[in-house]
């Protein structure tokens, strides 16, 4: 189901293998007649991951990420035998918690880092609450493909290579204990595709689909990559205008969750390939071919 765009970017650039439907999730009923809803509810399993992921928010990420969740549990259960559900999430509904993060319901955060991961948090209870039968997804920073560092959007984690790479960035204001669970994107629809094959098993359940292997945010200050200049880790006190230009990112420069991966591991056998400092690598060299980042020419003439 789409809103409006009706492009879907297959990775493996092979031809588009997919029927989109429109709809509408800030619409009773997604906006459809009850023809169209009879025969959209005759479907075995629904993965909503509709969300507005922006980290400043805005006016109606709430009524989108929770309002729309809610009007989807609504129309699910008009069916008599309603789809399975698997409800994409975030792994950051721990909020602004560093160490062992377990794969169990969101605790109450006494400090969320933004609306986001507020919003993703009350939608899982709704979710939760419903007595439909479901699963919950839970992506950490979902970056490009691990192989090439290929991805069709680039936002994120990669306003911070951007600004670090095209020199606005020289100081990184962050803890030197700090880590980034940077996921790349196909471990996370590898994980998605487990879930939907195993629901049975799944059912129920909350499964990270992260790393569980963080990268320091320290090594993005060692990385050498022709034509990206590393910035220099400071303290986060220290940042000044240099935390403004990074936004709501900025916060997860100073935290150190630790998100357990064993339910997909149990599940289908699937653990993310290392996520080490080649592979930031090829993130950076990734977003360079695209076009997402200009790599400094005074630094490329050097090397």
């Amino acid at each position: 189901m789409v809103h409006r765009s009706r492009r879907i970017a297959c990775a493996d650039g092979g031809e588009q293998r997919f029927t989109c439907v429109e709809g509408d999730l800030a619409r009773d009923d997604l906006g459809w007649d009850a023809g169209r809803t009879t025969a959209m509810l005759d479907h075995d399993i629904v993965v909503h991951c509709a969300a507005d992921t922006a980290l400043a928010g805005g006016e109606g990420q709430r009524d989108l990420n929770v309002g729309g969740t809610r009007r989807l549990l609504r129309w699910l259960a008009r069916s008599a035998r309603p789809p399975a559900l698997v409800h994409v999430s975030t792994a950051y509904v721990c909020g602004a918690r560093s160490g062992p993060i377990e794969e169990v319901a969101a605790m109450p955060a006494d400090t969320f880092n933004n609306g986001y991961e507020a919003s993703k948090a009350e939608a899982e209870a709704l979710v939760a609450a419903s007595g439909l039968p479901h699963a919950i997804a839970r992506p950490s920073i979902v970056v490009g493909r691990w192989r090439d560092g290929a991805i069709s959007r680039f936002d994120g984690f990669y306003n911070l290579l951007r600004l670090a790479g095209d020199g606005r960035l020289r100081e990184l204001p962050g803890e030197p204990d700090a880590t980034l669970d940077l996921v790349p994107i196909d471990h996370v629809a590898g994980g998605l595709v487990d879930i939907v094959e195993r629901f049975e098993a799944a059912s129920g359940g909350i499964v990270h689909l992260a790393s569980g292997d963080p990268v320091p945010v320290a090594a993005l200050c060692s990385l050498a990559v022709p034509g990206f200049r590393a910035p220099r880790l400071v303290p986060p006190e220290a940042g000044g205008r240099r935390g403004d230009l990074l936004g709501p990112f900025a916060a997860y420069l100073r935290q150190d969750p630790r998100f357990a991966v064993a339910n997909l591991a149990a599940l289908s056998g699937r653990r993310c390939p290392p996520t080490d400092t080649a592979f930031l690598h090829r993130l950076v060299e990734g977003a360079c071919r695209a076009g997402a980042m200009r790599p400094d020419p005074a630094l490329l003439a050097l090397t």
